[in-house]
């Protein structure tokens, strides 16, 4: 099926559309199966979306760490002052009895820690910031 790269969050992710039966979509993410129904479809832009294998400089990566899904702070592996390179973990998140490691997506210094072990995050909430 249709493979593509989708950038959620500053965070891409590799999905592979693997169905479809009327609204009901089928694909994964990663490697992980989902399925969705889907009310409509827009197309928001034609520019292709950088692939996960581009640079972090090619993917204008921003300073800030955000959650990429809701769930608990399990762990903060960083500390203000720490020097991390790219793909280090940072921090990770239980969601649904599952791990999440969020990695680095730039190499520099971490400047802030915004979240402590046990911390409840949703969404989108700004975890650690990096300074180059």
């Amino acid at each position: 099926m249709s493979r593509y790269s989708i950038a959620v969050n500053g965070v891409s992710y590799s999905v592979e559309l693997r169905g479809r039966r009327g609204t009901l979509l089928t694909f994964a993410v990663d490697g992980v199966e989902y399925a969705v129904e889907v009310s409509s479809t827009t197309h928001a832009s034609k520019a292709p979306l950088p692939s996960r294998g581009s640079s972090s400089a090619e993917r204008g990566s921003t300073p800030e760490v955000r959650a990429p899904i809701p769930g608990i702070v399990s762990e903060v592996r960083v500390a203000v002052g720490d020097a991390v390179s790219k793909d280090s973990t940072l921090v990770v998140i239980e969601a649904m009895k599952m791990e999440n490691p969020i990695k680095a997506q730039r190499t520099g210094t971490v400047s802030k820690v915004h979240v402590t072990k046990g911390q409840e995050v949703l969404s989108g909430h700004l975890l650690v910031e990096i300074a180059e």
